[in-house]
């Protein structure tokens, strides 16, 4: 579909979007929860010649994310992808969010619009449909970056309530916006890195929004209790006189930060607004015991303890980790994780690969992911 024709299209909206109006131009609003606000533009990025697909670039300003104290602003971008027939069809599809990683700091860009990890998301798909392997999935992949590089997808008085966002206010825009089928057992969750921990902790705090899901190397579910194992990156954070000098810690400082945010929130310390679980003593960097529980306490793993049963009501759970994982930690975690849920007899689908934390995403999504959650949601 050409540009001038998508155009067309959004200007008359009943065909895409059952809009109560026209309206001139090619920006819209339709009609929606009145907790954000939205317009529609196209195209999203440039399609490949012979590449039927729609990929709109949506521009959401849930009010969850407004007044956050990183500064961040709450207009964000959420790319939608529309299977080929969407225009035509007059049918209902099931939708399929889509969480990204971390280290995006606030580069306006969406992770999947240019090829997350190599993964392109309208060509994937539309190729997936022709092939019958994947097809009639509304894919939503909404932008996470913020000042440090991400929000673990959790509702935070200093990043803003991410949560909250994805859960409540994108799937009640995206549910009446587009023709979808509003009901969980036709939603589906799957994330990378950041967002399999998103994945993992939306899905146990949230049955009732998602149907089916998989993590895909999912980081940072478990606290380290012993922060002086960093003690380069803590003495950074500790010393930090503002924020941007927390970039100076590196990525694993600005996580940890990042964390810190959902985890231990004090808005009546600036300039990072956290509740640090280590400090100085000397030159040592030890744990401050009551913190690090907090910390400990909200972290996916931990969760598991009192929500693994809420697994039991989704229709399919998956994970997995690369052997290789540049972060050693996740592939020993997700093992666990793995046992646990063994232990409670509840049906998962686990793998260990041959691959790094990135190297194998491109492949794994259309081939093993993808494929896992289509036979799993209802259509």
């Amino acid at each position: 579909m050409s540009t001038r024709v998508m155009r067309s299209v959004l200007r008359c909206g009943p065909l895409l979007f059952a809009l109560s109006a026209c309206k001139s131009g090619h920006v819209v609003t339709p009609s929606m929860p009145v907790t954000s606000s939205l317009v529609v533009t196209y195209p999203a990025a440039t399609i490949p010649a012979g590449d039927t697909s729609r990929v709109l670039r949506l521009r959401i300003a849930p009010k969850s994310l407004a007044g956050n104290l990183l500064g961040d602003t709450a207009m964000r971008t959420v790319l939608v992808y529309l299977p080929p027939d969407y225009a035509t069809s007059g049918k209902r599809y099931r939708t399929v969010y889509m969480l990204h990683g971390f280290g995006q700091r606030r580069n306006g860009q969406n992770a999947w619009l240019t090829g997350y990890k190599g993964f392109h998301l309208g060509h994937t798909m539309d190729s997936l449909g022709v092939a019958g392997a994947v097809k009639d999935l509304i894919m939503i992949a909404p932008d996470a970056s913020n000042f440090y590089g991400g929000a673990f997808y959790r509702d935070s008085p200093v990043a803003g309530n991410w949560e909250t966002y994805i859960v409540r206010e994108l799937v009640g825009t995206i549910d009446a916006t587009f023709r979808t089928i509003r009901k969980r057992e036709s939603r589906g969750l799957i994330g990378h890195s950041m967002g399999g921990y998103g994945t993992l902790s939306l899905v146990l705090k949230h049955p009732d929004v998602f149907g089916a899901a998989y993590a895909m190397s999912p980081c940072c579910i478990a606290v380290d209790e012993n922060p002086g194992e960093n003690a380069s990156i803590w003495k950074v954070l500790l010393a930090a006189p503002d924020r941007p000098a927390v970039i100076n810690a590196g990525f694993l400082g600005q996580a940890f930060v990042a964390l810190g945010s959902a985890y231990a929130p004090n808005s009546a310390k600036p300039p990072l607004y956290i509740d640090m679980p280590a400090q100085l003593v000397g030159d040592r960097v030890v744990a401050v015991p009551s913190i690090v529980a907090r910390w400990k306490a909200q972290a996916p793993l931990h969760l598991l303890d009192s929500l693994s049963n809420n697994l039991k009501t989704l229709r399919a759970f998956g994970f997995d980790a690369g052997r290789s994982d540049n972060f050693r930690d996740i592939p020993i975690l997700t093992s666990i994780v793995d046992s646990m849920l063994i232990a409670r007899k509840i049906t998962h689908r686990f793998e260990l690969y041959d691959g790094d934390h990135g190297n194998r995403i491109a492949q794994r999504l259309p081939t093993v992911v993808l494929p896992f959650i289509d036979k799993a949601l209802v259509r």
